[in-house]
């Protein structure tokens, strides 16, 4: 499971993958078993679909569709586990940024963190980051008023 959950970087992704997983688990019971390749080689990304085989093919789970079933609960039950680091950015991430931010993730703080980037232009630059129940205000904006506030005085002075 490690290889395929290594590659969930943000939240959107993890959703889409549990949806995934799902319709994985609902082609087990049709009468064709083509279908649960087509399913599998249709809807899951490449890189994904390559580590799925290699998982389905092991010789517990050949024709046993109840170790497949345990084994796609499981992995519903970990992706439902998964911690989100939170981050509010005043510009939409290009997936080169998503990256480094999910390679620092693994590096820093382990697998099972997945991010939740949101864009808010209201910020001006910098990023809010929440992470489990922590809040850390690097933004331009804040920095800006805690200056402002900081300095008022001096500021007011300069303005009359």
């Amino acid at each position: 499971m490690v290889p395929i959950v290594r590659d969930v970087r943000t939240k959107d992704e993890r959703d889409m993958f549990r949806e995934q997983i799902n319709e994985l688990e609902a082609a087990l019971f049709h009468s064709d078993s083509k279908i649960f390749d087509d399913v599998l080689t249709a809807r899951l990304p490449k890189s994904m679909t390559d580590k799925m085989r290699e998982i389905i093919a092991r010789p517990e789970f050949k024709d046993n569709t109840q170790a497949l079933r345990k084994f796609f609960q499981d992995f519903k039950d970990t992706l439902d586990m998964f911690f989100l680091l939170k981050i509010n950015i005043a510009f939409k991430p290009s997936e080169q940024m998503i990256d480094r931010l999910h390679d620092w993730t693994q590096q820093n703080l382990g697998l099972g963190v997945v991010l939740d980037i949101n864009y808010d232009g209201s910020i001006l630059g910098g990023a809010r980051i929440i992470f489990s129940g922590k809040y850390k205000e690097m933004t331009l904006a804040q920095m800006i008023t805690d200056a402002l506030a900081k300095e008022k005085i001096t500021v007011m002075g300069m303005i009359k």
